[in-house]
């Protein structure tokens, strides 16, 4: 009887699926990202969706950010996600249809901390500088609430009679306007979209009852 001094043949092991960012990742890795952005001296972002930023983003970066989500994605594929995730934003930023669930608007407003100011690099700065001072209502009085309709229209109905709210709005400064503003049209939205359901259930409902009590009365 002979034997075979063959290895037996190596099974291998399935490749594993890559790992999917959930909704909290997402939000995490934009946070630290902005984080690590504004703490860099460097912190001027280009115009180009394609690209991140014109920041040169380390490895040493890189190490932040996988750390901070647990050591579960590499280095590319934080990379590939930052990407995606401007991309995203500057698309939903021509189009605000495109911003449909709460975690959407949650991600555009980060992602605009980050990617929305286009200007040059010392303006940014000085925004950035009043903005963690708590110096963003200054312009308050240019503030028009016409820049606004969704808010303006829900205070309108709320208040009808009452014009005080006009000048307390503006007080609050044109970045919480506009998150608010984003908020109402995003309710406003799924408002429609539930009028639309409850008038599809109604006509197929209709239309099952009513050849049968056609039939019965005929007869």
């Amino acid at each position: 009887m002979t034997t075979s001094n063959s290895d037996p043949p190596h099974l291998s092991s399935p490749p594993q699926s890559p790992r999917v960012f959930s909704e909290s990742d997402e939000v995490h890795l934009l946070k630290t990202f902005r984080k690590i952005s504004k703490s860099s001296s460097c912190s001027s972002f280009s115009n180009s969706p394609s690209s991140l930023s014109s920041l040169t983003i380390t490895s040493q970066h890189l190490d932040l950010i996988e750390s901070s989500l647990g050591l579960r994605f590499s280095h590319t594929q934080i990379i590939d996600k930052l990407r995606r995730l401007k991309l995203k934003y500057h698309r939903q930023a021509r189009t605000k249809s495109l911003i449909r669930t709460h975690h959407d608007l949650r991600l555009h407003r980060i992602s605009r901390s980050i990617w929305g100011r286009i200007n040059i690099n010392s303006a940014k700065r000085h925004i950035a500088f009043h903005q963690e001072k708590g110096e963003n209502n200054t312009d308050a009085a240019a503030v028009g609430l016409e820049d606004f309709p969704f808010l303006k229209e829900e205070f309108s109905r709320i208040l009808p009679e009452n014009g005080v709210w006009k000048q307390g709005l503006k007080c609050l400064g044109a970045e919480k306007m506009r998150g608010f503003n984003e908020e109402w049209m995003l309710v406003r939205k799924e408002e429609a979209e539930l009028r639309a359901k409850r008038a599809e259930l109604e006509k197929e409902l209709i239309h099952l009852l009513v050849p049968p009590f056609g039939s019965s009365s005929i007869s």
